[in-house]
């Protein structure tokens, strides 16, 4: 089981490669976990350090941004699709940014800023949960069968 957790930090900037469903799963439900059981932490802690509510899961999960990022990269990669999918959710910043520079932010600010950043989140989940090209691909050998040749050897 701790290779779940070990695997994402060793290849903390290794965003080449391929990710199993499953590598990439495990690692977001034990990131996922760990921020739901930081929030009681959070609020008890926060009043006694002086901080706002939020800045102690703040300081635990900044590190891990990097590896969810690589192994979600990766994931993608093994759909045989482009690790920039994982932009998808911040794309429409820009737009949200240029309407209210614009002015254009009264009727159309849920648009930008609440319906298509949570349809982005939809659509990227969804391509991360692709099942994998068989064999290898442009990213690189198929991680599933990339054990196979060493109990045959």
């Amino acid at each position: 089981m701790m290779h779940w957790v070990s695997d994402p930090f060793r290849r903390y900037f290794d965003f080449r490669g391929r990710a199993t469903r499953r590598q990439f799963w495990v690692f977001a439900a034990i990131c996922f976990a760990a921020l739901v059981l930081l929030v009681p932490v959070d609020e008890a802690v926060a009043p006694f350090a002086n901080v706002p509510v939020g800045v102690p899961s703040l300081v635990f999960m900044l590190p891990l941004v990097c590896p969810v990022l690589a192994i979600a990269v990766r994931r993608l990669h093994d759909a045989d699709l482009s690790g920039w999918w994982t932009a998808l959710p911040v794309a429409p910043t820009p737009i949200s940014i240029t309407a209210d520079l614009a002015g254009v932010r009264a009727p159309l600010w849920f648009l930008f800023d609440l319906v298509l950043p949570w349809l982005a989140v939809v659509a990227l989940v969804a391509l991360l949960r692709r099942p994998g090209t068989l064999g290898p691909n442009q990213y690189g050998p198929d991680p599933k069968a990339s054990h196979v040749g060493e109990v045959f050897d």
